[in-house]
C-alpha cells in the first residue's frame, strides 16, 4: 500500500504490535492528543519535512516540554517504520528531526536534606518513608521498586534480584543488588506484610503504580523546590537515585561498580548520575591553599 495515512498506520500498529498495557495507554494518549489531530490524515507520500516541522512547532507552542515533543515525534516515526517493515506501507518514509533534549538532572540531596525528607515522610506515610529509604540505599528506579516481588528478595536478605520483564521475552534476572543494613531492615518489615506478591503495596492490597502525592507534599513541606524555576533542578523521586550514586562516588567507589549497581549499559550514562556534592568540589579546590 502506497497511500497510507498515519491514522491507518496507527490502527495497523495497535493491531499487530502487541504493546504492553501501560505503554499502550501512554502511546494512545499521546496519539489522540498530539499526533492524530495535526497529521493524522496526511498520506505519508504527501508528508513533507515542512509538514513535520510545522507539527513540531505547534506542539512546542502548546507548551509541551521538549521531552514530550520528542516522544510524540518518535511515536509517529515508530509507527511508520513498523508499517514499512511489514509492507503495510511501501512508500517513502518521511524525515523526522527530533528535538535535542537536555534532561540531565544535577540535583542531589545532602545528608541533612535526606534526613529532613525522611522525617517529614515519617509523619505523613510510613509506607512512603520506607520506600524512599529503600530508594536512597539501593538506587533503584521507581518502576523497579514498585514491581519488586517478595520472592525477588533473597532468603537471607542479602540481595534483591532485579527482573528484566520486557514484553515478548521470558523473565530473567538482569542484576543482583546487595542490600545494606537500612535496605535490609525495610525489606524485612514488608516481607510478611500484605496479601499480594509485591514487596510494597497499599494497605488495601492495591499495587503501587506511581509516586504518591505523599512524597510530593513532603517535598513541598521541606521547601526544596521553593523558587526553583529549572525543572531539572527540582527534587523529584528520581533525585533519590542520583543521591545514591553521588554518595558512592563521594566515598571512593569506582564508576564501574556504580554502573553495575545502577544497571547501566555504559559508563557514559553513569557519569550523568555521579554528581558530587558542592562540599566535595569546594574541598578539592581548597587543596590548592596548601600547595
Amino acid at each position: 500500500m502506497d497511500c497510507v495515512t498515519p491514522t491507518e498506520a496507527w490502527d495497523f500498529y495497535l493491531e499487530n504490535k502487541g504493546v504492553r498495557l501501560t505503554g499502550r495507554r501512554t502511546d494512545e494518549s499521546r496519539w489522540q492528543l498530539h499526533v492524530d489531530p495535526y497529521v493524522g490524515e496526511i498520506p505519508f507520500p504527501e508528508m513533507r519535512a515542512m509538514d513535520v516541522l510545522s507539527w513540531r512547532r505547534k506542539l512546542e507552542n502548546k507548551g509541551l516540554s521538549p521531552q514530550t515533543v520528542k516522544h510524540c515525534m518518535g511515536l509517529l516515526r515508530r509507527v511508520v517504520r513498523f508499517a514499512s517493515k511489514w509492507d503495510y506501507y511501501t512508500g517513502p518514509v518521511p524525515h523526522f528531526e527530533l528535538p535535542t533534549v537536555h534532561n540531565t538532572r544535577t540535583r542531589i540531596l545532602s545528608p541533612g536534606e535526606g534526613r529532613v525528607l525522611l522525617d517529614e515522610l515519617s509523619r505523613r506515610s510510613l509506607l512512603w518513608h520506607d520506600i524512599c529509604l529503600f530508594a536512597l540505599n539501593t538506587g533503584l528506579r521507581a518502576n523497579e521498586i514498585f514491581s519488586l516481588r517478595k520472592l525477588d528478595i533473597s532468603a537471607d536478605l542479602e540481595f534483591v534480584y532485579i527482573i528484566d520483564q520486557r514484553p515478548g521475552m521470558s523473565k530473567t534476572v538482569s542484576r543482583a543488588l546487595p542490600l545494606n543494613t537500612s535496605a535490609q531492615g525495610v525489606a524485612q518489615r514488608y516481607m510478611g506484610e500484605g496479601k499480594g506478591q509485591t514487596l510494597f503495596q497499599y494497605a488495601s492490597g492495591r499495587p503501587i503504580t506511581s509516586v504518591s502525592s505523599s512524597f510530593e507534599r513532603a517535598v513541598k513541606a521541606c521547601r526544596f523546590n521553593t523558587g526553583v524555576k529549572d525543572r531539572l533542578q527540582r527534587v523529584v523521586f528520581h533525585t533519590l537515585r542520583h543521591t545514591f550514586a553521588s554518595r558512592l562516588v563521594q566515598n571512593g567507589v569506582s564508576l564501574q561498580i556504580i554502573c553495575d549497581l545502577l544497571g547501566h549499559k555504559s559508563l557514559k550514562t553513569t557519569m550523568r548520575y555521579a554528581k558530587l556534592d558542592v562540599s566535595q568540589t569546594q574541598g578539592a579546590v581548597r587543596l590548592l591553599d596548601h600547595i
